[in-house]
């Protein structure tokens, strides 16, 4: 199983527009730029930017036309990479009271009716949930971290057995909201040596509270 945490930078479109992309391959981009897609795949500057062949174009399901887009994607441009991720509401979030492996499940049944119609063999990554949206915030403390581990070791099996390279990443805790945390980890010391305290200091962060980027 393939498993691999990825950053890039993206450019969103969400609107409509009309078909009728080349079938031609096309050499693929040199710029490390990547393009991301939301609402509309048929959107006429989006279809644009991927025809353009960057090395990574991801889509946020649902989005109208994703499927077909997704497969002249990886028609056209050799050794680009396609990733996807399915939007769940933030109205959907689990606790760390909640059992991770369960909570991993139930997230992977929400995401089934909007991979239906896309076949795994077209997308090189699956993202999981965005950021911490619908998660606990790891970054509060060890029992958190612990969880959310657990929670992404079941739902990358699951993404596995469907036939999807699970994208582990998108995990970005917002510590500004909350006052300094403290850690204690004994990794890789000796036995009987105290444990180390590793601190994450907040920061000024004016996406702490509000909506995701």
């Amino acid at each position: 199983m393939r498993v691999f945490a990825l950053a890039f930078l993206a450019c969103s479109f969400a609107c409509g527009g009309d078909d009728g992309a080349s079938s031609e391959a096309v050499t693929l981009s040199r710029s490390k730029l990547g393009v991301q897609v939301m609402a509309s795949a048929n959107d006429v500057s989006a279809k644009a930017l991927v025809g353009a062949c960057p090395r990574v174009a991801k889509w946020i399901l649902p989005a109208t036309g994703a499927s077909a887009a997704i497969a002249r994607y990886k028609q056209q441009c050799s050794g680009g990479s396609a990733v996807i991720r399915v939007f769940v509401p933030r109205t959907v979030h689990y606790a760390t009271t909640e059992s991770a492996s369960s909570a991993a499940d139930d997230f992977w049944s929400r995401m089934q009716p909007d991979l239906a119609t896309i076949d795994p063999n077209d997308v090189d990554w699956l993202e999981g949930p965005n950021e911490i949206d619908n998660l606990p915030n790891w970054c509060l403390g060890g029992q958190a971290s612990t969880w959310f581990a657990s929670f992404w070791s079941r739902l990358a099996d699951d993404m596995n057995a469907a036939g999807y390279s699970p994208l582990v990443g998108s995990i970005a805790p917002r510590c500004a909201a909350h006052s300094t945390v403290t850690l204690s980890t004994a990794a890789a010391a000796p036995a009987g040596t105290p444990a180390r305290p590793v601190t994450c200091t907040s920061v000024t962060d004016p996406r702490a509270t509000g909506p995701p980027p």
